[in-house]
């Protein structure tokens, strides 16, 4: 099977603080690192969703999560980044952050 293709019994559930909310985001493992997915694009003719982008995981030290969640991330992550609109602002944590095209779900 084509790595870039993740199934959807490999899709994993990351509790993360935004600062206003708490919120379960998908996580995907890909290229040897965890990554949260804060918004998939659909393919309706391929019948696949493609994230819009991802946020490295593994740099924010998530914990082992409780109940639906594998994971969970203490630090509150700043709501431009999870939004996709970190290029205007500067953080004092660095972010990974790749953008829409590389990877796929099957529905």
């Amino acid at each position: 099977m084509d790595e870039n293709i993740i199934t959807s019994d490999k899709i994993l559930k990351t509790m993360i603080c935004l600062p206003t909310c708490i919120r379960t985001v998908d996580t995907i493992y890909w290229n040897g690192k965890h990554w949260l997915v804060p918004e998939w694009r659909e393919d309706h003719t391929k019948r696949m969703r493609c994230p819009v982008r991802i946020i490295e995981l593994d740099s924010l030290q998530p914990q082992p999560g409780v109940g639906e969640h594998h994971f969970q991330v203490q630090k509150t992550i700043p709501s431009d980044v999870f939004d996709g609109n970190h290029r205007t602002h500067q953080h004092t944590i660095s972010y990974t952050i790749l953008m829409y095209g590389f990877i796929s779900r099957n529905r």
